[in-house]
């Protein structure tokens, strides 16, 4: 279970320094140094996300930081986190944190 952390906490800091690179499965087995199928059992059960769950979980943590810390447009956030666009970023927001990422930042 150490090592599981390791990874956890490996994935967690690759993502949060590159979170707009298309991160694929591939990408974080060769980080962690686990299998596909050895690596999302782990991640689910240190986050309760699957692998590329937890990647989008991240990601959203940092919009939050982003949004409350910054004034940079929703959409150059959406971008610069990964996601396609405005309105791709704005509706996995809302399904996640419920609430839009403008009305977040008000609140903030």
């Amino acid at each position: 279970l150490q090592r599981a952390a390791f990874e956890i906490d490996t994935i967690r800091e690759a993502v949060r320094r590159d979170p707009a690179r298309r991160w694929s499965l591939d990408d974080l087995c060769t980080l962690s140094g686990w299998s596909k199928s050895a690596l999302n059992p782990r991640v689910k059960a240190e986050t309760g996300y699957s692998t590329m769950e937890y990647v989008i979980v991240l990601r959203l943590e940092l919009a939050q930081e982003w949004l409350k810390a910054s004034d940079q447009s929703i959409t150059d956030i959406a971008l610069s986190l990964g996601f396609s666009s405005s309105q791709h970023f704005a509706m996995t927001f809302r399904q996640r944190l419920g609430m839009p990422p403008s009305a977040f930042r008000d609140a903030s």
